[in-house]
């Protein structure tokens, strides 16, 4: 599916791997990196500190690939850094953030 809209290879990669992100970065060529992280249904409260290690993996990983990355976006939320208390998958968000 993703061939026919114009995607001639995936590179995967644990984004809990620096070492594996960093390979696929290289690997691939590419220039930017957009992403984003979640928190699994059902684990809220247990993955606050796992989505962000995972979000500082892939910082990581390009900061590792030099110049080759000349962009960077990281899909979060508005307003991470002052939500609620309530709304913690926000703060695993900023987090990463910071």
């Amino acid at each position: 599916m993703l061939v026919d809209r114009g995607v001639s290879k995936v590179y995967r990669a644990d984004c809990g791997d620096v070492d594996a992100l960093e390979a696929a970065i290289r690997e691939s060529g590419a220039g930017r990196v957009w992403f984003t992280s979640h928190l699994a249904p059902g684990r809220l409260w247990a993955s606050r500190s796992k989505e962000a290690a995972e979000g500082r993996a892939v910082v990581d990983a390009v900061r590792r690939c030099g110049e080759q990355v000349g962009h960077i976006v990281y899909n979060s939320v508005c307003d991470a850094d002052t939500c609620p208390a309530s709304v913690q998958h926000f703060h695993a968000k900023a987090d990463v953030e910071t």
